[in-house]
């Protein structure tokens, strides 16, 4: 759900609303002295100049849900959602 509504963003208001626009995505398996990690990363170049959002939409508050709450995962979207960061303890 959340690369989803990720993606739409990107195609609505982000790099890929225009022919200049990036994407990409990674993912990286990390193990770490307090558990083994997947963690995603969400990067996003040219398209549109993004305004800091005013208030927390739908969309937000899906991924939030998704993420932290349903996964027990954080997640850290930057203040211009240019990246978006997503850490999942492996199970």
């Amino acid at each position: 759900m959340t690369l989803n509504e990720l993606a739409i963003n990107a195609l609505k208001h982000g790099s890929l609303s225009s022919e200049t626009g990036t994407l990409s995505f990674t993912w990286d398996v990390q193990n770490r002295p307090d558990g083994t990690f997947l963690v995603l990363d969400w990067r996003k170049r040219g398209g549109l100049t993004v305004k800091p959002p005013t208030r927390r939409g739908v969309g937000t508050r899906l991924m939030e849900r998704c993420i932290e709450r349903d996964l027990g995962a954080t997640s850290t979207l930057s203040s211009i959602p240019k990246a978006f960061r997503a850490q999942f303890p492996a199970r």
